[in-house]
């Protein structure tokens, strides 16, 4: 961020500054962060405020001016450590490479649109047959899942990491709060660094242009990616153990069976012919359809009979008939014994 810029963000940072003292002088009642016990927490408040009307008397006009350069934005709540944060920190501390660093993992715009892409095609080889989504998931070499927090937008845990970063800082923060001859209470130690380190992922997040909108998107996209992948893995190892075009015969999953076209009859003046596989083989296979008139009328039935059929070794079927009405034929028995 160069300093024009900088300089930008900390007129805006006044700007918000305001609406942070608003908030923070709301009753500590109706902040959610104040768990402490009631009495604790008056007796507190009641020694703060002792304590700011003896000092507010003895202030000189440089040391208001030097209170007016710390920064009272972003605040979250309690600001007893982040009072002793100022703009020259904060242009210090969020560089450029901490805001790469902090960016490094979020994903970026040709990430996120290379996932889209793969989504989409996922999508279809998901309204495909299982067959597809079998030769999918073996040629492809990105057919696996995204590792999800690999592109977490900014989770709690997100800002935690960013907070750590700034270790360092937080101890000359410390120095410059106990110089200013202040004491944490042991037992609220822990309160005010989180709320610090709360403050800091905030200005981080702002100064270095983290969009949780972006991520919140993307997070949702991948989401969807490994989803959507997971059922077509599912597909994938449900692939029956008969070819592609062939129908399971409903009363036996051993056989499956097509129509076949364009044969010639060896009997009769109309015939029609069917495929059949059996995944386990037959020592006999016999078959009969219902012969349809032109009105979808039965109005006779044919049959035909082999045997010994080997384990997927196709066997062609003819149903003939001499009836000059007949118009269709429609598979009504499959047996295989």
């Amino acid at each position: 961020m160069s300093e024009s810029e900088f300089e930008k963000e900390a007129a805006k940072a006044d700007v918000r500054e305001a609406k942070a003292k608003a908030k923070a002088l709301r009753p500590w009642f109706k902040k959610k962060r104040f768990i402490l016990p009631i009495v604790f927490v008056t007796l507190i408040a009641l020694s703060q405020a002792s304590k700011d009307g003896k000092e507010s008397t003895g202030k000189s006009s440089s040391e208001t001016s030097q209170e007016d350069s710390y920064l009272s934005y972003p605040v979250s709540g309690t600001a007893s450590l982040w009072d002793y944060t100022t703009k020259a920190d904060l242009k210090a501390q969020i560089t450029p490479q901490k805001c790469s660093q902090a960016k490094h993992n979020l994903v970026s715009s040709h990430d996120f649109k290379t996932i889209k892409k793969r989504l989409n095609y996922l999508k279809k080889v998901e309204s495909g047959t299982a067959r597809r989504a079998l030769s999918f998931i073996n040629s492809t070499g990105w057919a696996s899942p995204i590792e999800e927090s690999k592109y977490s937008g900014i989770s709690e845990s997100y800002r935690s990491g960013i907070a750590s970063s700034y270790d360092t800082w937080l101890g000359k923060v410390f120095s410059a709060y106990k110089s200013k001859g202040k004491t944490l209470n042991p037992d609220d130690q822990d309160m005010y660094i989180s709320d610090w380190e709360s403050n800091v992922a905030d200005s981080v997040i702002w100064y270095c242009k983290l969009h949780t909108a972006e991520t919140e998107k993307v997070e949702a996209v991948v989401s969807d990616f490994n989803s959507t992948l997971d059922s077509v893995q599912t597909m994938s190892e449900n692939v029956p153990w008969y070819p592609d075009g062939y129908n399971e015969w409903s009363d036996d999953s051993n056989l499956a069976w097509k129509w076949v076209h364009g044969r010639n009859c060896n009997l009769g003046d109309t015939c029609w012919h069917v495929q059949v596989l059996s995944n386990y083989g037959c020592e006999s296979l016999y078959a009969e359809i219902n012969i349809m008139d032109y009105a979808g009328n039965q109005i006779d039935y044919t049959n035909d009979l082999t045997s010994t059929v080997y384990p997927n070794s196709p066997v062609i079927l003819e149903f003939s008939t001499y009836n000059s009405d007949a118009s269709s034929g429609r598979l009504s028995q499959l047996t295989c014994n």
